[in-house]
């Protein structure tokens, strides 16, 4: 009797007739002179983007498969690295980018399929993609923007503003000293150990999913607002002035120089504690 193939094999099978699936990884290694650069970006496709800050020598780490070219140009006080496909039809086809670099640079890290991750310091950081989570971590004092289209962000010990946006994943942001933008289409939002500066304003906003504040502190004093249109408050806060009702609250506490503070859910609690 005939071996029966399962539907996996099936698929692999068929992948592998289209030839998507069987291209071989290639690695490179290159060293990166960056000076005299203050701008890094970082554009690829079905592949991330990971970068690691600190004292070690610049370097580049690239895993490509299938017919795609890498660009490695210094262009004025900027450096590009960008993955291109050779061929208009390449299934299969990526780029991963590991890169060490030093502090103080601005990075512009792009994936259209993938992951990103960073972890130090540095001067600002945008980062987006389509299809991938999101990823930093000692950011230092830098402006962060981070964008994914679907999948979760996580932002831990940073020192300045933070703007998360994903369509469809939670946000989770810790141990951040700085103005907030937190909005997700569909996930949890949660700020732990946020310190908001005087007189910022910061929103938290998600439309199917719970909106948690925990250890929040506003040394300027402190505005707060929350509604949600589906789901319960509580807010229990220390020297805090609360009014709340079944599914809105405005919360107060002291001082020359608030913070504002907005949270909202179409379809989830929201907490503060």
């Amino acid at each position: 009797m005939a071996n029966r193939l399962s539907p996996q094999q099936h698929v692999a099978d068929l992948l592998g007739l289209l030839g998507i699936g069987t291209e071989p990884t290639v690695q490179e290694d290159h060293a990166l002179n960056l000076g005299g650069i203050r701008q890094l970006e970082a554009h690829t496709f079905n592949g991330s983007i990971s970068v690691r800050v600190g004292t070690a020598p610049p370097h580049l780490t690239i895993r490509r498969k299938g017919d795609v070219s890498i660009t490695l140009e210094p262009r004025g006080d900027s450096f590009y690295i960008e993955a291109h496909k050779n061929s208009p039809i390449c299934p299969g086809c990526g780029a991963s980018f590991e890169l060490t670099l030093p502090e103080g640079l601005i990075l512009i890290l792009h994936s259209s399929n993938g992951a990103i991750h960073s972890e130090g310091s540095m001067a600002r950081l945008e980062a987006r993609t389509s299809n991938g989570a999101i990823t930093v971590k000692g950011s230092g004092a830098a402006e962060i923007k981070l964008h994914t289209s679907n999948g979760r962000i996580s932002v831990m010990e940073a020192q300045g503003p933070v703007s998360a946006k994903t369509s469809n994943g939670a946000i989770e942001l810790r141990q951040v000293e700085g103005a907030v933008e937190a909005r997700t289409s569909n996930g949890a939002v949660a700020l732990e150990g946020l310190t908001l500066p005087p007189g910022s304003q910061s929103r938290a906003a998600t439309s199917n999913g719970s909106v948690k504040v925990v250890g929040l502190q506003a040394p300027g004093g402190l505005e707060a607002e929350g509604h949600t249109s589906n789901g319960s408050v509580s807010v229990e806060l220390q020297d805090t002035r609360v009014q709340a009702r079944r599914q809105s609250f405005s919360a107060q506490q002291a001082g020359r120089n608030p913070a504002k503070l907005w949270l909202e859910s179409s379809n989830g609690s929201i907490s503060m504690r």
